[in-house]
């Protein structure tokens, strides 16, 4: 009977599977680098056209205001700042616009991340890195019962690899 021949000392108890071969570390790196491939090509599938893009939370009547909270997505692989927002319906001007922010606990509490009030004019700009979100919330009059029940937000952002600065219109409904 044939005897294989072994290193001294190695604890292998058969012969060398050829497949193995696919597992040493130039197979590990085939695998990485079409895993990267696959990747990429599966996120420019899955991205959406627009490079900014606004979702409405929420919305709702808090005393004599409508509250209406948004995310800001920004799709891009560079950041941009969101100069300033402002109402194109209702025809009012803007309350508080909020943020959510990390606030530092006093004492011995922990931090925590609260929808902190500014005012319009000293809210913005804000910027949101590549891929990043920021949640806002912005504050109007409370509509008169019988109006439009619907707003539109008007916003004016800024690529960091663009020239001029761009404005959106977003509507949202008005929940009482």
């Amino acid at each position: 009977m044939a005897t294989s021949r072994r290193p001294k000392g190695s604890t292998n108890a058969g012969p060398v599977d050829p497949r193995a071969e696919f597992f040493t570390l130039a197979g590990l790196a085939a695998l990485g680098s079409l895993g990267v491939g696959v990747s990429e090509k599966t996120y420019r599938y899955l991205k959406s056209p627009e490079p900014f893009v606004v979702q409405v939370l929420r919305s709702f009547a808090r005393g004599p205001v409508h509250v209406v909270e948004f995310a800001a997505t920004n799709q891009t692989i560079h950041g941009l700042y969101i100069e300033k927002v402002g109402l194109s319906r209702p025809e009012s001007t803007l309350g508080a616009v909020h943020f959510r922010e990390q606030v530092p606990g006093e004492g011995l509490q922990f931090s925590s991340v609260q929808w902190v009030p500014h005012s319009p004019t000293s809210a913005f700009p804000k910027y949101i890195g590549p891929g990043e979100s920021l949640d806002f919330a912005v504050e109007l009059p409370l509509q008169a019962k019988g109006s439009r029940p619907y707003g539109e937000l008007k916003l004016w952002y800024s690529r960091l690899d663009d020239q001029d600065p761009t404005d959106k219109k977003f509507q949202f409904r008005l929940r009482s």
